[in-house]
């Protein structure tokens, strides 16, 4: 038996996670009496679906995102449409811009990326194209408490962009372009003031990831560097993290020094047991309250090794040579997490 298959040389494919609705716009055709009609396709947060046959040239197709919390029809099809005609000689990638018809409320943006299969097809020299379509921004907090994020625009009639994510969650960011600079602030941390982040415009095309710096000063003015991981998926991908985490096993009130001089950046309260401390030094001393000396430092960078450190219990000279004994254990942390590193102290 013989099978055929009829199959539409285009794909759509929703690489966010909300619906896309996209408009189809035939052109008349020349020598064409009538011309077909506009339609609409809705592709659900991570759907696929088909071009409809027919539609695959001399037509222009737009879209829009159905948001949450957003108005029924509050935002514009897409400002720019494309040729599906021209589908395969497109910008990689193309910005999409869709404007929000509400007043002083920010439009939005998405990302398109066509990739072009010759292979699959290739015997009856037909070629298959998916069109697929990313959120201009994500942004991961991998810091082991949960922070505000806060996205300022560069035009000034629009009130900027206030979230807050959760320990180890992404979200999704559709008002800022992608194709400009990106100012940002982190707070919501207890004992730390507001931190900026600025990122220069940058090209959208695929890049090695790169990695920067956001600065927090505590109550203390002493400073903590939080890491920023910068990818290119296309969609602006930033992920905030510490290098380290401690972690205290003890029970025992323990302080942290990056130096054996002075307290680290840090909370104003000290984490409850089994509480993450973020720390961003690769060495570090420590002692309880009731003793004024440090231990000497020492380093945590070595993932998988352990030791026992002993630290006076007091200034007092009998609780000096009565020490406690704290086992030290350096891990990588899991999952999401695995990008720190956290160091787990417990009596020995």
């Amino acid at each position: 038996s013989k099978m055929t298959t009829i199959r539409s040389p285009i794909i759509l494919q929703n690489k966010s996670s909300h619906p896309l609705t996209f408009f189809f716009s035939p052109k008349q055709a020349p020598g064409v009496a009538t011309m077909k009609p506009s339609v609409r396709i809705t592709v659900p947060a991570g759907g696929i679906s088909a071009v409809p046959l027919g539609y695959t040239n001399n037509c222009s197709i737009s879209l829009v995102p159905v948001l949450e919390g957003s108005a029924a029809d509050s935002l514009t099809p897409s400002n720019n449409s494309i040729n599906l005609d021209q589908i395969t000689h497109l910008p990689d990638p193309v910005v999409f811009s869709c404007d929000n018809k509400s007043s002083g409320k920010h439009g939005v943006y998405l990302i398109g990326k066509v990739d072009v299969d010759t292979t699959t097809f290739s015997k009856e020299r037909c070629f298959q194209a998916t069109l697929s379509i990313y959120p201009p921004m994500m942004l991961s907090n991998l810091l082991p408490v949960d922070a505000r994020f806060t996205v300022e625009f560069q035009d000034s009639r629009f009130e900027s962009k206030s979230l807050v994510i959760k320990s180890g969650d992404t979200t999704e960011v559709y008002e800022q372009n992608p194709q400009s600079v990106l100012r940002m602030s982190v707070s919501g941390l207890s004992g730390f003031v507001e931190g900026v982040f600025i990122c220069p415009a940058r090209p959208l095309s695929a890049r090695p990831v790169e990695q920067s710096r956001l600065q927090l000063i505590d109550s203390k003015r002493e400073k903590l560097d939080v890491v920023v991981e910068m990818a290119c998926t296309p969609s602006q991908e930033l992920v905030f993290y510490t290098p380290y985490w401690l972690i205290n096993k003890t029970r025992l009130p323990i302080l942290y020094s990056p130096d054996g001089n002075r307290m680290a950046a840090g909370p104003s309260e000290m984490p409850g047991p089994d509480g993450k401390y973020f720390f961003s030094s690769n060495r570090i001393a420590v002692r309880v309250p009731e003793c004024s000396k440090w231990s000497k430092p020492f380093s945590i960078e070595a993932i998988g090794t352990s030791g026992v450190l002993e630290i006076p219990r007091g200034d007092a000279p009998d609780l000096v040579t009565q020490p406690y004994g704290i086992k030290v254990s350096c891990y990588l942390a899991e999952g999401k997490f695995k990008r720190t590193k956290d160091e787990r102290s417990m009596i020995k």
